[in-house]
């Protein structure tokens, strides 16, 4: 398996990244015992309502903070990618890492993800480069086929 350095020297892999997703979807239960609240998986995946009223200093950067960012994981509440379905929310790492949550499709996706693009790679848009700015649309050509193929 591959690990991984996420963030703040955390070393992990897809199969721990896929039990952290596991416990979001099945609501802070592992094996019939409640490892966290079933209000702290909800507060992470709801965006603050507090945040809807405050201005951007850069109105076009982090598009969606205000509406769709809860406590360190972002959310499709707003619908911004229209083929996913709006109660997915999703941890976004250094070098497009996700664990991606949801609930109506009873599903969790995991990408360790890779390192930042470099020159070979040119127009290619990731987490964390010299543009990024949390546009959700960057995760959409990853997301929308797998939505789709497990769309009843």
């Amino acid at each position: 398996l591959q690990y991984r350095v996420l963030a703040s020297d955390l070393i992990t892999n897809v199969n721990a990244m896929t039990r952290v997703g596991l416990l979001s979807l099945r609501k802070g239960v592992w094996k019939d015992q409640r490892v966290l609240s079933e209000a702290f998986v909800e507060r992470v995946q709801t965006p603050l309502p507090e945040n809807a009223g405050l201005q951007l200093s850069d109105p076009t950067g982090f598009p969606g903070a205000l509406t769709d960012y809860g406590v360190l994981w972002w959310t499709n509440k707003s619908g911004q990618m229209a083929n996913v379905p709006t109660d997915a929310y999703w941890a976004w790492g250094l070098g497009e890492a996700l664990i991606v949550v949801i609930p109506s499709l009873d599903l969790v996706i995991v990408r360790n993800g890779g390192q930042s693009p470099s020159a070979s790679s040119p127009g290619v848009r990731a987490w964390n480069d010299d543009n990024w700015n949390g546009d959700v649309g960057v995760l959409e050509p990853f997301l929308d086929p797998i939505v789709q193929a497990t769309t009843p």
